[in-house]
């Protein structure tokens, strides 16, 4: 069920559906440039090479083969629809946006690779920079297979982009800030905008939930954490402006990045018929433990444990993945959880690196 990080090729893998109404003529070197204008932090482009475009009995297929940095990105055009138009039909938005992109009649399925020193939350923004780089090229929407969420363009693209009229912290406000952003598009009119606002008003006046290790001594961050200039450390940087940087060192949006779902009890390899099971899904795939909790309570409000889930989330993309079996969080004296290993009798539908058992303690 879980994999060390360093191995890669059995972990999870990081790729992303992107939906075209018509087979894609594109360029890599094209692809590239709007990569390469996207972030500052990005690494400079390296190599495009150009893969086989056969069209044989009436199927079309191309490719095109990236290196970015340490990393590589492989495009693979399909003249042809999805096989999974599931993805589609499960998400969230709604009706007439499903059907606009299960209308599509071709797809590029995009992975990404490499980069073994770099926090795989990178590879989760390149494959957002790829798809966005693709909607500017008549892409409809994609699906990203990390979190199994599915984005149409026009919302990819505005929110992305956000920064070019000032992204700002959410802790602060004015009118290039997230939430702005995402109270502009509600405005008007998008539906998936209006589900992220909801959700970020029910999460607003969350308070920040602690972090309890097993020796109250430790409770607190190293003070010389920051004076020693650890390695690890430069991967957690102070928030710029940029929407990238958001991602890349606070996990926002976290509906870019990852997503947070009730299974059955039989999808996790349960008996018991009546549990409810929460998941945290894409957690693992930017870098930190993926969350489970499982409850027996038919009237226990789930909310709470995925609001937890989300603050857990943050927590470590500013800090590093620094929650382990032992530690405990809670937002009040009233409400405490503990966090412990796996029970063995619990699977997922799928794979995950590294995952923390959520009880109540």
């Amino acid at each position: 069920m879980t994999h060390e990080p360093e191995q890669e090729n059995d972990g999870p893998a990081y790729q992303a559906v992107v939906y075209f109404n018509e087979f894609p003529e594109f360029d890599g070197e094209e692809i590239a440039a709007l990569i390469d204008n996207l972030d500052e932090e990005e690494e400079e482009l390296a190599e495009v090479i150009k893969g086989e475009d056969s069209n044989e009995n009436g199927l079309r297929l191309a490719s095109w083969s990236i290196q970015l940095g340490e990393l590589s990105v492989i495009l693979l055009v399909h003249g042809v629809p999805s096989p999974t138009p599931y993805l589609i039909e499960q998400s969230r938005l709604q009706q007439e946006l499903k059907e606009d992109l299960l209308a599509h009649k071709s797809f590029v399925l995009v992975n990404v690779f490499g980069g073994e020193d770099l926090v795989g939350v990178e590879k989760v923004i390149l494959l957002h920079k790829v798809a966005l780089a693709l909607t500017q090229l008549g892409a409809t929407g994609m699906t990203l297979l990390t979190n199994e969420m599915t984005y149409p363009a026009g919302l990819l693209h505005d929110i992305i982009n956000s920064e070019e009229e000032g992204y700002a912290d959410d802790d602060e406000e004015g009118e290039g800030s997230f939430e702005d952003q995402i109270a502009r598009l509600a405005a008007e009119g998008n539906p998936v905008a209006s589900m992220m606002q909801q959700v970020l008003d029910a999460t607003r006046n969350d308070p920040s939930i602690p972090i309890q290790r097993e020796d109250p001594a430790e409770t607190e961050a190293d003070p010389d954490r920051e004076e020693e200039g650890d390695e690890d450390d430069e991967e957690y940087e102070e928030v710029s402006e940029s929407v990238f940087s958001a991602l890349r060192h606070a996990g926002e949006p976290f509906e870019l990045l990852a997503s947070i779902e009730l299974i059955s009890a039989e999808d996790a390899g349960l008996g018991d018929a009546d549990a409810r099971v929460l998941i945290s899904r894409g957690f693992a795939q930017c870098g930190v433990p993926d969350m489970i909790y499982v409850s027996r309570d038919p009237d226990e409000d789930l909310n709470e444990v995925a609001a937890l889930f989300r603050s857990g989330f943050h927590y470590m993309m500013e800090n590093g993945p620094v929650i382990e079996p032992g530690h405990s969080m809670g937002s009040d004296e009233r409400v405490q959880f503990r966090f412990e290993e796996v029970p063995a009798e619990i699977s997922l539908p799928f794979e995950t690196w590294e995952m923390l058992h959520v009880v109540r303690g």
